[in-house]
C-alpha cells in the first residue's frame, strides 16, 4: 500500500529518494520528461524496473499523454498501492514538479485518499488528471 507521495522536481528528487531509502523506506518512483530528454540521466542506477516507472510526455494542456500512457500510470500506481502487501512511499517527479508530476499526487489525493506532500505549489495539469481519471473501471487492461 503506498502510504504518502512526494511530488518533487528533477533537482530535488535524487536526494530525497536516497533519503527515504536510507530511512529504511520502499519507494517506488514515478519519473517524468519531455519526449526529447533523456530522463536515464536522472534515474539511472536508480531501482528496479518494477518499482520505477519512467514516462517522457510534453506539458501541454490538450491530450498531454496518451491512454496507453494513462493507463501505465494508473497501473503502476495502484499495484504499489492495492496488489502489494508492502508500505511504500510513491515519488513522482517531473522537471519543475508543478504540472504533470502535481497531477499525478492529485489523482493519488482524491482518488485514492493518500496524502500527498509537495514541494511546491501545484499547478496541476488538467490533461494528464482528466487522462487519469478516464475510465477508472479500466485500469488493469493494456
Amino acid at each position: 500500500m503506498i502510504k504518502e507521495v512526494f511530488v518533487t522536481n528533477a533537482v530535488d528528487v535524487k536526494p530525497l529518494v536516497k533519503d527515504l531509502r536510507d530511512k529504511g523506506e520502499n519507494v517506488c518512483w514515478i519519473t517524468i520528461s519531455n519526449t526529447s530528454d533523456r530522463a536515464g540521466r536522472i534515474i539511472k542506477g536508480q531501482g528496479s524496473n518494477k518499482d520505477l516507472l519512467v514516462m517522457r510526455f510534453e506539458d501541454v494542456p490538450v491530450n498531454p499523454l496518451t491512454p496507453r500512457q494513462a493507463r501505465k500510470i494508473k497501473n503502476f500506481v495502484f499495484n504499489h498501492h492495492i496488489n502489494s502487501s508492502e508500505n511504500w512511499i510513491l515519488v513522482v517527479n517531473c522537471i519543475a514538479g508543478i504540472s504533470r508530476s502535481a497531477a499525478i499526487g492529485r489523482f493519488c489525493e482524491k482518488k485514492l485518499s493518500i496524502p500527498v506532500n509537495f514541494w511546491t505549489d501545484p499547478y496541476p495539469n488538467k490533461g494528464v488528471l482528466l487522462a487519469l481519471e478516464f475510465k477508472m473501471k479500466n485500469l488493469f487492461k493494456n
